[in-house]
């Protein structure tokens, strides 16, 4: 898995991976022990620390594109679950149909086409404009 860089700092996405798991599971007995847990703390203080340091954003200002990328992980992470709960059900006895928003809002997640999906967007060279690619 590619680390997520944010400026000159990097963050584990297996780590907030994991974490994320251990909140969807309810349980806080198994899935990050506590160095994990210290190490995933520390990349993201580092993170923010980096943030508010090398924008131009002001303090009240950092925290829109952070939570920004929070929401977007969080859809992805629901259309992913739901791609897969949905699959068995676009087959039908005239063949496949493509799956439709419907199916994903009936799944509890929004259907999210691939250019606005968050991999594809963690995943844009540095030389392109990420504020265009969002919009």
């Amino acid at each position: 898995m590619e680390r997520i860089h944010i400026g000159r700092v990097e963050i584990n996405p297996g780590l907030v991976e994991t974490y994320h798991h251990s909140l969807n599971q309810g349980k806080s007995n198994g899935l990050m022990n506590n160095e994990q847990i210290k190490q995933l703390e520390k990349e993201l203080w580092d993170a923010a620390d980096n943030l508010r340091a090398n924008s131009k954003l002001t303090a009240a200002e950092y925290k829109d594109p952070v939570l920004g990328l929070i929401l977007l992980r969080y859809a992805q992470n629901r259309y992913d679950e739901a791609t897969i709960a949905i699959a068995p059900k676009l087959v039908g006895p005239r063949g496949t149909r493509a799956a439709t928003q419907a199916d994903y809002l009936a799944a509890g997640a929004m259907m999210l086409p691939e250019l606005s999906q968050y991999d594809h967007l963690a995943n844009l060279p540095e030389a392109d404009d990420i504020s265009e690619a969002v919009n």
